[in-house]
């Protein structure tokens, strides 16, 4: 243990001064290993082993690796998510006799219903097609109520359907002419 010294002497005035005398560290025993290790305690000083264990935790290619993990992730989970699923397909009239039906879940945003050109006695013609998307939300405030598919460049011509949160049915007058000129060839929920 050092020994604190306390001295005094009198001033140009006369008025008794108490006074420390100066020395230096290095005098001082293990004054300096005192210092660091105080220091160090109260977290003041970064310690080698921790910068090290600092810089081990994370690197621009290790970060990287995990934002590309994440966005891979995030893209499957949406391309599956929002994945359309064919219900039906091939040609017909869309008679009121004709319904076809999904899971709700599959559902999510609604439902496409494709039209081409049709002849009667001949089929489908293979060209002059369309595509009809009904979104889910009308389909919910309108549940099997009528709805028109107006075909393209024809007066008159329409497909009427009628749509559920589950299924999708056509309407007798679907096989009348002018309808008749237009078949549904694929109807796909998403």
């Amino acid at each position: 243990m050092t020994k604190i010294m306390q001295m005094t002497q009198k001033n140009s005035e006369g008025v008794t001064e108490s006074f420390f005398p100066v020395t230096h560290s290095e005098a001082v025993t293990n004054f300096q290993e005192a210092v660091k290790a105080a220091l160090i305690a109260n977290s003041e000083v970064v310690t080698a082993a921790e910068k090290t264990a600092w810089n081990a935790k994370e690197t621009p290619a290790g970060a990287q690796a995990k934002a590309d993990a994440a966005k891979a992730a995030a893209n499957a989970y949406t391309d599956a998510y929002f994945a359309s699923k064919n219900v039906w397909n091939g040609a017909t009239y869309f008679l009121g006799t004709h319904t076809f039906s999904w899971n709700a879940a599959d559902m999510k945003l609604g439902v496409f219903v494709e039209v081409q050109r049709y002849m009667p006695g001949t089929g489908p013609l293979g060209y002059g097609y369309f595509e009809f998307f009904i979104p889910r939300n009308f389909i919910l405030r309108n549940p099997a109520k009528a709805i028109w598919l107006c075909m393209p460049g024809a007066d008159n011509t329409r497909k009427t359907i009628r749509c559920t949160s589950t299924t999708i049915q056509g309407d007798d007058t679907n096989g009348d002419s002018p309808a008749n000129a237009y078949c549904v060839s694929n109807v796909a929920v998403i």
